[in-house]
């Protein structure tokens, strides 16, 4: 049993006290400005906690990386760094640390009544600042899945799917398709790249992102597999499509809003999803919410694989002006930034409520030329798109890229509209 578990008791009743009596300590003296009473408040329940930490018996690795990952948790250093407060060494085990409050519910229950102020945000934001900082993935990374078939259950457009179990559950498990020509030396550098950035991906929690439970290095020796939840009800056009009557207008817009969240998610974080479209967004099981995944696949793979252009097989109806022809558009030649996400995902609301594909009737190498030209997919009638959407959808798809708004900002505006 780890010391959080033994002491997990003891402890929350520890910070009840000590919040207790700092409060009746500092509360009580009229001299103290509420700034100083607020910092003295904040410095007794630190010192507090850290002494009590102190003070539990070594059981295992736990008890140092706890001290210091409560340390830098404890927010009232705003500036802290992680890797100015965890050494080096220590990150892989304060990664792993931090990814078993995050899946493990009941401990972060535990947790956050033990550390007042302590949040889901503040654990994903200290383990995406742990994984940049991580040179060496963490063990919590690498995960087996097991009744994996030979056969694929579909085929991606750059991934080989499969099923599988971990911890009981049915999972996906993705074989990522553009390490199978590399050479030797090429593979072993990549691999140590993609790692590293699957661990950061993994950081990534919110409501509106699938999250991935790590990568399977075993099954397919040759080429590792990212393993995430399987969603029964698939793509969102797929879903869509399937109902026995179109969705409400009510559910659509719930769904629009549900993608907008998952992308200020990602871009708060300085991260692009680099491939919205409907395959990519996938339904609960309860049809209610809509979650964004392979969130960072193809822009690693355009960074990094050679042959990046097989993942973006049949995705370039989604794709921008300025990633088609790079020079007419943007001074910077296919690189993708948040303005091609926003252009997505105007795309996407026209998909969610029409149940069509962008420019669905036309050919690859036309849709080129009519994305050139400026054209973009009908206003959908069927059922019919407000004035307000159908006018934020005009301004995401934009000809430039710095002439749609960020995604903040239309999230913000569609909030207010859907629920005004």
């Amino acid at each position: 049993m780890s010391c959080l578990n033994l002491y997990s008791f003891k402890f929350r009743v520890f910070c009840r006290d000590a919040l207790a009596n700092a409060r009746l300590k500092f509360s009580r003296d009229s001299r103290l400005g509420e700034r100083t009473r607020s910092e003295l408040y904040q410095r007794r329940v630190e010192d507090a906690i850290v002494a009590f930490i102190r003070n539990i018996p070594q059981e295992g690795d736990d008890q140092d990386i706890l001290q210091d990952i409560i340390r830098y948790l404890s927010g009232w250093e705003e500036k802290a760094r992680a890797q100015d407060t965890i050494s080096e060494q220590d990150l892989p085990r304060a990664i792993d640390f931090v990814h078993k409050l995050l899946d493990n519910e009941k401990l972060q229950r535990r947790v956050f009544r033990a550390y007042p102020g302590l949040s889901i945000e503040r654990l994903c934001s200290l383990g995406l600042d742990l994984a940049k900082c991580c040179s060496t993935p963490p063990t919590s990374l690498f995960v087996v899945a097991t009744h994996v078939p030979d056969v694929p259950y579909r085929l991606g457009s750059g991934a080989d799917i499969y099923t599988g179990i971990v911890n009981n559950q049915k999972v996906l498990v993705k074989r990522l398709r553009y390490f199978l020509n590399m050479p030797h030396d090429e593979k072993v550098e990549v691999e140590e790249m993609f790692f590293r950035e699957a661990s950061i991906w993994s950081q990534l929690r919110h409501p509106n992102l699938l999250s991935i439970y790590g990568i399977d290095k075993v099954n397919f020796s040759t080429m590792p597999c990212i393993i995430s939840p399987w969603m029964q009800n698939g793509g969102i056009l797929q879903y869509r499509n399937s109902l026995p009557q179109p969705p409400s207008i009510s559910r659509m817009n719930k769904w629009i809003l549900d993608i907008l969240a998952g992308l200020t998610h990602l871009h708060k974080y300085s991260f692009l999803h680099g491939d919205v479209r409907s395959d990519n967004i996938l339904i609960s099981d309860d049809g209610t919410t809509a979650q964004l995944c392979d969130f960072g696949l193809t822009t690693f793979a355009r960074t990094y694989a050679k042959e990046s252009y097989t993942w973006r097989d049949n995705s370039e109806r989604w794709d921008p002006p300025e990633l088609m022809e790079p020079n007419m558009i943007a001074p910077n030649p296919a690189k993708s930034s948040f303005a091609t996400d926003v252009y997505s995902f105007g795309l996407v609301c026209t998909e969610i409520y029409s149940g069509e594909k962008p420019f669905a009737n036309l050919k690859m190498l036309h849709v080129r030329y009519a994305v050139l030209r400026n054209e973009r997919p009908p206003r959908p009638i069927q059922p019919p798109m407000s004035d307000q959407l159908w006018s934020e959808v005009q301004q995401c798809w934009s000809q430039r890229p710095e002439d749609r708004p960020a995604i903040e900002d239309v999230r913000r505006r569609l909030t207010k509209f859907f629920h005004g």
